[in-house]
């Protein structure tokens, strides 16, 4: 399998963020192969479990963060959380019949999505570990939980 990582601070990525997974052997674009905000790493298929998988875990879903609360939600539970917990300010009842607000009316917002990281730093050539990122409620990141630690081939 084969990962393009980020190299500089694109604002919605930083160094080290899980960008793109492909099957192993794909045929990345001179976008992706020559220009210096990317790299490409190769990790062995044994280490991995299927391809499917693989993106289901590594590439994380987008991310809303509620500026009513002060919660992160993943793009699936916004219309469920804003039912749940904002029920209140869901609708505009000064028009009739009363209007259901889009989320961003009601205040969830895009947040970055930086989850998944390989960071080879502190390790020697060709070794590397695969980290989730963990985040407290204002985006601050608090902590590196390791995953895996494998053998990587830079491209």
């Amino acid at each position: 399998m084969e990962f393009l990582l980020c190299n500089s601070d694109l604002g919605d990525y930083d160094v080290g963020d899980i960008i793109d997974v492909r099957p192993d052997g794909y045929g990345w674009g001179t976008c992706e192969r020559d220009n210096p905000c990317f790299q490409l790493v190769r990790l062995p298929d044994a280490d991995l479990d299927s391809f499917e998988v693989l993106k289901e875990r590594y590439l994380a879903p987008s991310v809303y963060k509620c500026n009513i609360c002060n919660k992160f939600v993943a793009a699936s539970d916004v219309a469920a959380h804003l039912e749940a917990v904002h029920s209140d300010v869901l609708y505009d009842v000064l028009v009739n019949p009363p209007r259901r607000k889009s989320p961003g009316e009601v205040g969830i917002v895009g947040a970055k999505n930086r989850k998944w990281v390989i960071d080879p730093q502190g390790f020697g050539e060709g070794i590397a570990e695969i980290c989730e990122k963990v985040f407290a409620n204002d985006d601050t990141e608090i902590a590196y939980v390791t995953r895996k630690t494998t053998s990587v081939v830079v491209l």
